[in-house]
């Protein structure tokens, strides 16, 4: 008994446990899980801690989904080594969901899924440039000249006009006129000596 357990002992310090015991994991992705990609990005790929089973037709599985749902990924991956990768076309910016599946190097089936962002990265529209034709005046174009502001009127004078129940300045004036010319004419009759019938002497 003791023998068997010293042979034991013996035989696990020169042949440790191996890691193979345990499955295989994922070790990495591009891109990784939460990642925000800024385009650019034309396939997902996934790196394991062994290489997966190659001899296994259909083992593995890498279906990438966008936004609205629908499959972006191509129907089988390419296994190269211990990374599995398969081409993507995107649709639109936003959340992509990646769900793989396949057979670790011990023979047991392992999967997981992540999801990552893609933001479309294209150029932003830019206004075209204005042509010199365009900016540039036309020769051809006479200027346009403000219009010639309209003359103001000056006010017409203002007639005379009498107000009623007023008197001509010429009628007081002709009245002193032949008033002064018939008081002058009866001060001279008055004042002029009158001449009586004179008899001759001598004559009876």
């Amino acid at each position: 008994m003791v023998l068997a357990a010293g042979l034991l002992a013996a035989v696990f310090a020169v042949h440790p446990v191996s890691s193979a015991t345990a499955h295989d994991y994922l070790a990495d992705s591009n891109p990784q899980d939460g990642e925000v990609i800024q385009g650019g990005l034309d396939a997902v790929s996934l790196t394991f801690t062994e290489a997966p089973l190659a001899n296994l037709s259909g083992a593995s599985l890498v279906a990438v989904t966008g936004p609205d749902g629908g499959t972006v990924s191509a129907d089988s991956p390419t296994l190269d080594g211990a990374s599995l990768s398969v081409p993507v076309e995107f649709t639109g910016s936003g959340t992509y969901q990646v769900v793989w599946q396949t057979v670790s190097s011990d023979g047991h089936p392992i999967s997981g899924e992540f999801s990552f962002q893609w933001e479309n990265a294209g150029p932003a529209p830019t206004a075209p440039a204005p042509s010199a034709e365009s900016s540039a005046p036309s020769a051809a174009a006479p200027a346009t000249e403000p219009p010639a502001a309209a003359p103001t009127p000056e006010p017409a004078p203002a007639a005379a006009v009498e107000q009623p129940g007023e008197v001509p300045l010429w009628v007081p004036l002709t009245f002193g006129a032949v008033a002064v010319l018939v008081l002058g004419t009866a001060v001279y009759v008055v004042s002029r000596p009158r001449r009586g019938h004179q008899t001759t002497p001598g004559r009876g």
